[in-house]
């Protein structure tokens, strides 16, 4: 067989894209978009989960996966593409929060943030099959589990880790969506109709257990008092870390947020909102 020359430079040159060119965080997360556009769903994950390992990896990214695996109703598969993630790049804070979110019970998120589809929140059941808890609807037999609690609280765990990272050099706006979220998660399964609820400090230094539910409870009716009748009432604390109670915490979140947007009205609202509905005598 005589030799081909021009051989070697023809398959250099077809290889060479392939070779040469990593896909971007950006152009893995526009092909995920697009195929799950499409409707293939698996292959969107898969692309996804792959792209998530490299540097580059983004909270977006990682929310496009974790939609992708919803449509597939792959519940346990999409909670542990969250936490390989959040483990892979502990640093990003756009990814913490975006991992926060998916863990997120806020029935009503997809209302406060347009951009949020549902599919991105995890299902907050599953069973226990011989020791080990499979989220979702996917296995048969076991015992039922409710982890509504156990998200909430890693949700807040991610979004706080994602505030270390920006309270002191992030943007003005890195800061504002990591205490959006925050607020978010915090609220979630928490009613403010009574402020009895805010008397706790909800611990986050580690996960309840399956099943746990407490602090979700309906919470008692009316105003809290003092031991000597006297109103208790929650003012913001300095900091999140130095807050004695839930009430402190939410109303340093709402101040942090007017402090970095005061022509913002939303928070100021909210606040006057949730007061008139503590305080407001309602006549039937």
């Amino acid at each position: 067989m005589k030799n081909l020359p021009w051989l070697p430079a023809l398959l250099l040159a077809v290889l060479l894209p392939t070779l040469s060119h990593a896909q971007t965080a950006a152009e893995s997360l526009a092909q995920v978009k697009k195929l799950s556009e499409q409707g293939n769903h698996r292959e969107a994950a898969d692309l996804g989960k792959a792209a998530l390992a490299k540097p580059d990896a983004t909270g977006e990214l990682l929310e496009a996966t974790v939609i992708a695996l919803g449509k597939l109703d792959e519940d346990r598969e999409a909670a542990d593409v969250v936490e390989l993630a959040v483990k892979a790049h502990p640093l990003k804070w756009d990814v913490l929060v975006s991992a926060g979110k998916a863990f997120s019970p806020n029935e009503v998120m997809y209302l406060v943030d347009r951009s949020f589809d549902p599919a991105m929140q995890l299902e907050h059941s599953g069973r226990v099959l011989d020791g080990r808890f499979y989220r979702g609807n996917s296995a048969n037999g076991g015992e039922y589990k409710s982890v509504k609690l156990r998200d909430r609280v890693r949700s807040i765990q991610l979004h706080v880790a994602a505030w270390d990272l920006v309270k002191l050099e992030g943007t003005k706006i890195q800061k504002v969506v990591v205490l959006c979220a925050l607020h978010n998660s915090f609220l979630a399964g928490q009613d403010l109709s009574s402020p009895t609820a805010l008397l706790a400090l909800t611990d986050i230094s580690k996960l309840p257990d399956y099943d746990d539910q407490s602090g979700l409870d309906e919470p008692s009716k009316g105003y809290p008092v003092d031991e000597n009748g006297d109103p208790i009432f929650f003012k913001a604390a300095s900091t999140w870390e130095t807050a004695k109670n839930d009430g402190e915490r939410l109303l340093w979140i709402n101040h942090a947020l007017s402090e970095l947007n005061p022509s913002d009205t939303d928070e100021i609202m909210s606040r006057a909102e949730m007061a008139a509905g503590w305080f407001s005598l309602i006549v039937t």
